[in-house]
């Protein structure tokens, strides 16, 4: 196989970290992680006690790797979960409640003017203390709906509807219509229609609403990224899958614009937010639980509508997710649609019920990754938890057949 030049970068220490992360410990995990693979870029997560933050940026520059700062970009951060006032709105007037209730999948709006100054004062904050090469930028998005689009589909706040208003859009009037459309269970079939193919012969104001929404997100994720590059830092960005990107109000065709380089997160088999998995497994139990579709006709519909090959069985996709093919479906889609510099997340981290993944499982999608042919792979989401002989198969299975 004709050899292309791949970087290869890892996600690293997510907050809240078990008590064994000492400084020591955190460089001695970076340390065996670059013996065992040529990584040249290391994302460190936020939050991170100052003693491990420097002693990682120091063990990075050593090696002569780049260190980019991994940061939620619209959701709360620290043990606290942010103001109700900056918190998305869903279709039932309510806050959307983060995953597990964790700030960090806590959603702020894109369109209120404090979340932009605090995100801008933040940022500038990490930016001054000169440790950092790039800004990684993630959850540039609406929460994702799929648990229960008739209360999580968002952000219908005050802000949102001056900001539609302007546009031209009347939010009050397309929330009332989306809640009679919910009625019925043609009506929430043709939420989904609407939400994973962007289907143009779906109801008006659902795509104007989607429409809307992935604009809110690509003018915030734009000013960010304009802010960082004046101050001389590279930007990354992370996203959904791009067969749900548009779920969460993504458009990457526009935000591709906005990064140097654009990681889909293409999870096969996780079964944590983003994972692919888990994001259908909701959308799947809320038509058929919510509506009494059967269980066939309610994963036909979202293996139509994604394009994604799901199979016909709840239980079969829980415990085996998507076939290792989906990494180069997704990445090619991604291409489609304008990714110049992709980059691929790979999850390889190993956590009981989340994400398990075998040594054949592991060769399969680094085949197909490879066949994708993309400029990176990021290894997700957290080196802490990857065993590191996962980074030698890695290695002899991407390296071996390219050399």
């Amino acid at each position: 196989m004709h050899n292309h030049p791949v970087t290869f970068a890892v996600q690293y220490l997510e907050p809240l970290l078990p008590s064994e992360v000492t400084p020591e410990r955190a460089c001695s995990r970076l340390r065996e992680a670059f013996s065992r693979l040529p990584i040249s870029l290391v994302i460190l997560g936020w939050d991170i006690p100052p003693a491990i933050e420097v002693a990682c940026a120091e063990e990075v520059t050593r090696h002569g790797a780049q260190l980019f700062r991994w940061q939620p970009l619209l959701t709360g951060l620290g043990d606290t979960g942010p103001p109700r006032a900056q918190q998305v709105i869903g279709l039932n007037s309510l806050p959307v409640r983060g995953y597990q209730d964790k700030p960090e999948f806590t959603f702020l709006c894109p369109n209120n003017p404090q979340v932009k100054d605090e995100t801008l004062d933040r940022l500038d904050h990490v930016i001054r203390r000169g440790v950092y090469h790039g800004i990684f930028l993630d959850r540039i998005r609406f929460p994702s709906p799929s648990v229960d689009p008739a209360s999580d589909l968002t952000c219908f706040c005050p802000h949102c509807r001056q900001a539609a208003h302007r546009e031209g859009l009347d939010l009050r009037h397309t929330r009332i219509q989306i809640r009679d459309m919910l009625a019925t269970p043609a009506g929430a079939c043709r939420l989904i229609r609407e939400m994973l193919s962007a289907s143009r012969e779906g109801a008006h104001f659902l795509r104007l609403l989607l429409d809307f929404r992935q604009r809110s997100v690509g003018r915030f994720v734009q000013m960010v990224a304009e802010f960082i590059s004046a101050r001389g830092l590279t930007v990354g960005l992370d996203v959904f899958s791009p067969s749900l990107a548009r779920m969460v109000g993504q458009d990457l065709t526009a935000l591709g614009a906005n990064g140097a380089w654009v990681k889909i997160m293409s999870y096969p088999h996780a079964l944590g937010p983003a994972g692919l998995p888990f994001e259908l497994l909701r959308l799947a139990d809320w038509l058929i639980e919510r509506y009494g579709i059967d269980e066939r006709d309610a994963l036909s519909l979202l293996a139509e509508t994604s394009g994604l090959p799901i199979p016909q069985n709840r239980s079969i996709l829980a415990r085996w997710g998507l076939p290792p093919e989906t990494i180069y479906l997704e990445a090619a889609r991604g291409r489609d649609m304008g990714v110049q510099r992709l980059y691929i997340g790979l999850a390889l981290v190993e956590i009981p019920g989340i994400n398990d993944m075998d040594a054949s499982t592991l060769a399969s999608e680094v085949e197909a990754s490879q066949r994708a042919r993309p400029d990176g792979l990021v290894l997700s989401w957290d080196l802490w938890h990857i065993p590191m002989e996962r980074l030698t198969a890695l290695r002899d299975a991407w390296l071996g057949r390219t050399i």
